[in-house]
């Protein structure tokens, strides 16, 4: 499971993840995101774009499409190598 300050990463690609969360994401906020691969040490650290945005049903919270805009080579290095690995996760 992939959590990050912002709530729980239902999927993951290079480019970006789907979030589920009990608040609310605002539509075209740009957003510090840094979360940690499961089995990793290291934190992944980035900015991020909120592209879309749902409510689920009753009592289950909202999911937000997150947008890579700024992330280091290495760390999408890293997201591409874990995909590889557990492609279950990828979208």
């Amino acid at each position: 499971m992939i959590v990050s300050q912002l709530g729980e990463a239902k999927n993951l690609s290079e480019g970006g993840m789907c979030m589920r969360s009990h608040s609310p994401f605002a539509l075209g906020s740009p957003t510090n995101v840094e979360f940690k691969l499961p089995g990793a040490s290291e934190t992944i650290r980035c900015w991020g774009e909120i592209v879309w945005n749902r409510r689920l049903p009753e009592g289950l919270g909202f999911e937000a499409g997150l947008r890579f805009i700024s992330i280091s080579r290495e760390d999408r290095n890293r997201i591409a190598r874990f995909i590889d690995d557990n492609p279950e996760l990828a979208h």
